[in-house]
């Protein structure tokens, strides 16, 4: 890791390092000093005590991403971080589903595969996602049940995040999702923006992303979030739900 970070400090002027590793953030820190060291999203970090738990081996920190859509939970962990000199980023374009009960077991087989792919495996691992949104009735509530931010929406994190994270590494398309965040404009199926990518399984019906109406990120960002009584995010996605002939 040491030789890895000194090369690419030296070559490419690294400015950051992410991790999830408390043991590779204080590595980082304590030999080189100049480069933020920065909590990955994957830890999962949504309270300020989760902050603070960590704050002498990290400069900052990745929002967990099932906040995105909440304006007082941001402007919480936002001060906290003023506060104590921290920065906080966000992860713009996750699939995941909101709360999902398999995200470590995922992302450990993810971070195991090539290990995986050797040995002859009982069972198939696809994703619960990908499995629970194999039932019609629970992908009409997809839009609910994730919290990316549209390409259209990032001003409104504006002086909330110092950054966005955009994830690439399994997408098919990588340059049209940094076209449409660094544009700030979509029109497509909006799944195909997000990692992991479901929009294989509404075809042939598409979410047109242009269908999604303006006030949408407005109205999340700053809702009661009872969901239990509220349709609007179902609404919303069934009004941009294009059949495709």
């Amino acid at each position: 890791i040491g030789e890895t970070a000194e090369y690419l400090e030296n070559l490419y002027g690294l400015s950051a390092v992410t991790t999830t590793s408390p043991l590779i953030a204080k590595f980082i820190k304590q030999n080189f000093p100049d480069i933020e060291v920065r909590a990955s999203v994957n830890m999962e970090i949504g309270t300020t005590e989760g902050m603070d738990y960590i704050a002498d081996l990290f400069d900052s920190f990745y929002l967990k991403r099932e906040y995105n859509r909440d304006i007082k939970r941001i402007k919480q962990v936002k001060k906290w971080c003023e506060d104590n000199k921290k920065g906080l980023y966000g992860l713009a374009n996750s699939g995941c589903l909101k709360f999902c009960s398999v995200h470590t077991f995922h992302d450990n087989a993810v971070s195991h595969e090539s290990e995986i792919s050797e040995m002859d495996n009982a069972y198939a691992f696809e994703g619960q996602c990908m499995s629970y949104l194999k039932n019609p009735k629970k992908r009409d509530d997809w839009l609910r049940l994730t919290s990316f931010i549209r390409p259209e929406d990032v001003f409104l994190y504006e002086g909330l995040f110092d950054g966005l994270k955009l994830a690439t590494r399994m997408n098919k398309n990588p340059s049209a999702v940094l076209r449409a965040y660094f544009s700030g404009s979509f029109a497509g199926s909006l799944p195909l923006l997000l990692e992991p990518d479901h929009s294989a399984l509404f075809y042939p019906a598409i979410i047109e992303n242009k269908k999604i109406p303006q006030e949408f990120a407005q109205t999340v960002l700053n809702c009661r979030k009872n969901c239990g009584e509220c349709s609007y995010c179902a609404d919303v996605q069934k009004g941009a739900s294009v059949t495709l002939k």
